[in-house]
């Protein structure tokens, strides 16, 4: 009897055990099927090149089309994508760059270095849609601003100049989302754009140069230019701040994407590590 017990037993832990692992597979390979169109851009503000086998090995299993971008050539990583963006406070350029150079995808992911996106998530998400998240206005009209950013040359000074290089119709959009001579700011760790928006945002992002305009300040104002806020999908992100990584604690998989995690620290790699292993193993 108890033979029969101890096999009954193993049987249904065989069952179990079976069970999850088709599922995670399954999992693992709709996720990979959603991104096999989609490249996904990874930028490096400075040059911790180190963390690109990381990131490849993390990213690597789902998203089949990964291209790095950095903006100081080390010979020890040729596939560095070399766009002067003065350490990430110009990323317009590189989106624009690798829009260019890969123009065929159906759409593209911008994610900094140290953000660590919760891709699993992103099935729910319309990919014919930009995503984005909320965001805050500043008026042209004053460089005084709660925003540390605005009272800047690439913020108010360089915002005002950009402001006046808009055709109609950008201003026109950007009106109806932000209000009259306004210009939007929010975080610009992460973002999505479809391929229907490629030609738009490559000639729009250029009146945010010369003289350029900040990340935070120019990738949700370019968005703005280009869509009703309505009708893009809204994210839900953890932003810790822009240096330390953030508590490892308050990590969750419910939000989108989170920032700072720097895997440079061999204790946020091998955390990342297991949240992924668990979710697919």
């Amino acid at each position: 009897m108890k033979t029969f017990i101890r096999f009954f037993l193993l049987q249904i832990l065989a069952l179990h055990v079976t069970t999850f692992s088709c599922s995670a597979v399954e999992s693992e390979k709709k996720i990979n099927d959603y991104f096999k169109n989609v490249l996904l851009i990874i930028n490096f503000n400075h040059p911790y090149y180190d963390n690109i086998e990381f990131l490849k090995e993390i990213y690597g299993p789902y998203f089949p089309n990964i291209v790095f971008y950095g903006d100081t050539p080390n010979p020890k990583y040729p596939e560095i994508n070399i766009v002067n963006h003065n350490g990430g406070y110009f990323i317009h350029k590189a989106i624009s760059h690798a829009m260019q150079k890969w123009p065929n995808y159906k759409g593209y992911i911008c994610c900094q270095d140290d953000c660590f996106m919760n891709f699993w998530n992103f099935t729910r998400l319309d990919k014919n849609k930009i995503w984005l998240h909320q965001y805050w206005t500043a008026s042209l009209k004053s460089k005084d601003h709660w925003w540390p950013w605005w009272n800047r040359p690439d913020g108010f000074f360089a915002a005002v100049k950009a402001h006046k290089k808009l055709p109609d119709q950008s201003r026109k959009m950007l009106e109806k989302n932000c209000g009259q001579n306004n210009f939007a700011f929010t975080w610009a760790d992460f973002v999505y754009f479809p391929n229907k928006y490629r030609k738009e945002f490559i000639k729009t992002s250029q009146h945010f140069n010369k003289p350029n305009v900040f990340i935070e300040i120019a990738i949700p104002t370019i968005i703005l230019c280009m869509e009703d806020y309505e009708n893009i999908e809204k994210l839900n992100p953890c932003w810790g701040g822009t240096i330390n990584s953030i508590d490892l604690a308050s990590y969750s998989d419910a939000v989108d994407w989170l920032h700072p995690l720097k895997f440079s620290k061999i204790e946020n790699r091998e955390f990342i590590k297991q949240v992924v292993m668990n979710k697919f193993h």
